[in-house]
């Protein structure tokens, strides 16, 4: 994720508009100039995309300008489209202001911008490109410059894994936790930890406390519930369960068991057998987690990996009812 911002403060009155009450003058302004910047990230247009920006940006972007053009390119060159799911336009009493805006103030997906104005007249939009499976956010705060818009901050991060924003996998993690699948609610957790800050520190949702609280709690009740390595002895091998977490596909995320075996991988007859036991006593221990999925992945390792050096694995793919 990256984040561009220039710095500065004053006190200041503002007023705002959001969405359908923007008056259509500079609506219809940002439109196009959304348009432009879209098109330049796609054809990975340096030129083009620094038009947009004010001198203020350029100076501060320096060298990181390539890389981010090279991330956003990279995230919508397959697509040739993109919504914009807000906007704010914001008039200032006065310039180089700090600025606090709030998409609402009691729904569970309402968040808060905060950052410096430097115009007087300001303009919040947060494109997402229409791709697959997951979504990016290019949140742009625009400034009006004498001879016209100009990009004062432009933001780029994650928003959605398969069109579910950060809100959306805490209330499924909610739902999973209810029902005492600890396992299952801790990796929706984890998973929702790369989308929560999608215009990193100049967007922040309200309900990010209680997200980091609920993460915080079932991280210490899972490790308070399931030690690792976890012995099986009730298959005659002994395998070691040495962690859970995500296997993440096209199609979706499902539970990854890891486990140490004493059966050689290449014996894949025996090491076969072993794990068909496995999976008749994996949800009696972790309660779940073949539970309201497709599938279940397991993999094998001869030794508990380091993180340094790559070892072999054997994997085993569980299609569940």
């Amino acid at each position: 994720m990256l984040s561009i911002c220039i710095l500065g403060c004053k006190p200041n009155v503002a007023k705002s508009y959001i969405d359908k009450n923007i008056p259509e003058h500079p609506k219809s302004e940002i439109k196009v100039l959304n348009e432009k910047l879209f098109k330049a990230l796609k054809d990975n247009n340096k030129q083009e995309v620094t038009k947009l920006f004010s001198t203020g940006l350029i100076k501060v972007m320096n060298i990181k300008l390539d890389s981010f053009i090279y991330i956003a390119h990279h995230n919508i060159v397959e697509t040739n489209s993109f919504s914009v799911t807000k906007e704010f336009y914001i008039v200032n009493s006065t310039d180089y202001t700090s600025n606090t805006i709030f998409s609402g103030l009691t729904g569970e997906y309402e968040y808060t911008f905060h950052y410096l104005a430097i115009n007087k007249e300001m303009y919040i939009t947060m494109i997402v490109p229409d791709t697959e499976p997951d979504q990016m956010l290019i949140t742009c705060i625009y400034g009006k410059y004498p001879e016209g818009w100009k990009i004062n901050i432009i933001q780029l991060g994650l928003y959605q894994i398969r069109h579910k924003n950060a809100i959306d996998l805490y209330k499924e993690a909610q739902i999973k936790y209810e029902k005492g699948y600890i396992v299952d609610a801790g990796n929706s957790l984890f998973i929702l930890q790369s989308c929560l800050y999608p215009a990193n520190d100049l967007m922040h949702y309200n309900l990010e406390g209680k997200i980091k609280d609920f993460y915080e709690s079932v991280q210490t009740e899972s490790k308070q519930k399931y030690v690792f390595p976890y012995e099986l002895k009730a298959i005659k091998s002994k395998p070691m369960i040495t962690n859970i977490s995500s296997k993440i596909l096209y199609e979706g995320d499902y539970p990854l068991v890891e486990y140490l075996t004493q059966i050689q991988l290449t014996d894949t007859t025996n090491l076969r057998k072993e794990n068909d036991e496995i999976q008749k006593l994996i949800g009696g221990i972790y309660r779940g987690i073949d539970k309201e999925k497709k599938f279940l992945f397991y993999r094998a390792w001869n030794k508990i990996p380091d993180g340094k050096t790559q070892l072999p694995t054997y994997e085993f793919k569980k299609q569940l009812n």
